[in-house]
C-alpha cells in the first residue's frame, strides 16, 4: 500500500517547513500533494479530491485528518487542513523547538514596545513643562524609538532560527524543483520561473481555481506565516496556528 512521501529538510518535516514558510494552509498543501503523489488521494477533472485507499500508520496526523475530510475541492480541503487540530500541534512543536514565537510572547513584545514609546514620548513632552533640556529629551526619544524597533522583532511569528530554517530550503527547492520542497517553500499559488507552482506540478487548472488567491502584497521571496493558499507575511498573533489566514487576537 502506498504511503506518505513527506520527508525531512534541515531537521524539519516538510509539513513543518510549509507552516514556517507560509502558514497553516501551506502545511496542508504539502500534505495533500504528498498524498496525491503517493496515490492515496485522487483529484478529478472538476477539482474534487477523494481518498482511494485506506489509512496507514506511516501517514502523519495531518494527512490522516485531511483524508477524513474528503471528498472536497482542493481549496476547501486546504482550508479544512489549515483549521485542523494537527496544525495546532505542529505549531506547538515549532514553538517548543524555538522556530516560532508563541502568541503570548508576541503580545508581551507588543505591550513592551508601546510602553517604551509611551515613556519616550512622555519624556519628550515633559520638556514643555519641566526644566528637562531639549537635548536630553531628544536623546530619550531617539533611544525609545531604537529600543522599540528592536523589541518589535519579538512580535514577528518566526524567530531568527525559524527565518534561517526557511531560507536555504527555499533556494534549494527552486534550484532542484523537487515537488514537496517546492510546495513547502513557495506554495501552490507561488511562482517559479514565471509559472504557477500548481501548473509546474501538473495539477488540474479547475482544482487550482478553488485555491484562495495570493494576497497582492505577498512575495515569493518573503518568509513567514501566511494564509492558506501559500502567501507569506505576519497575519496576527495566531498565525501559523489554527486558522486559514492566521487571524489576530
Amino acid at each position: 500500500m502506498a504511503t506518505s512521501r513527506v520527508g525531512l529538510v534541515g531537521g524539519l518535516r516538510l509539513e513543518e517547513l510549509g507552516l514556517l514558510s507560509g502558514g497553516p494552509g501551506r502545511a496542508a498543501e504539502v500534505a495533500i500533494v504528498a498524498m496525491l503523489d503517493a496515490r492515496v488521494l485522487r483529484m478529478s477533472r472538476g477539482g474534487t479530491v477523494t481518498a482511494i485507499s485506506g489509512p496507514t500508520e506511516e501517514w502523519s496526523s495531518l494527512e490522516r485528518s485531511l483524508r477524513r475530510s474528503t471528498p472536497r475541492t482542493l481549496g476547501s480541503l486546504v482550508r479544512a487542513g489549515a483549521e485542523s487540530k494537527p496544525i495546532a500541534r505542529l505549531r506547538e512543536g515549532l514553538v517548543e523547538r524555538g522556530y516560532l514565537r508563541s502568541a503570548q510572547a508576541r503580545r508581551k513584545a507588543r505591550r513592551m514596545r508601546w510602553l517604551v514609546l509611551a515613556v519616550a514620548s512622555a519624556a519628550f513632552g515633559g520638556m514643555l513643562f519641566t526644566e528637562l533640556s531639549s537635548e536630553v529629551a531628544s536623546v530619550v526619544l531617539i533611544a525609545g524609538f531604537v529600543v522599540a524597533a528592536i523589541v518589535r522583532r519579538g512580535e514577528l511569528p518566526l524567530t531568527s532560527a525559524g527565518r534561517a530554517a526557511v531560507r536555504e530550503p527555499r533556494t534549494s527547492a527552486i534550484t532542484s524543483k523537487q515537488r514537496l520542497p517546492l510546495v513547502a517553500s513557495l506554495g501552490l499559488n507561488g511562482t517559479i520561473q514565471g509559472q504557477p507552482v500548481w501548473q509546474a506540478l501538473g495539477l488540474d487548472p479547475a482544482a487550482a481555481s478553488t485555491l484562495e488567491p495570493r494576497p497582492k502584497n505577498s512575495s515569493d521571496s518573503s518568509g513567514g506565516c501566511g494564509s492558506c493558499s501559500g502567501s507569506s507575511g505576519d497575519s496576527g498573533d495566531s498565525s501559523c496556528g489554527g486558522g486559514c489566514g492566521g487571524g489576530g487576537d
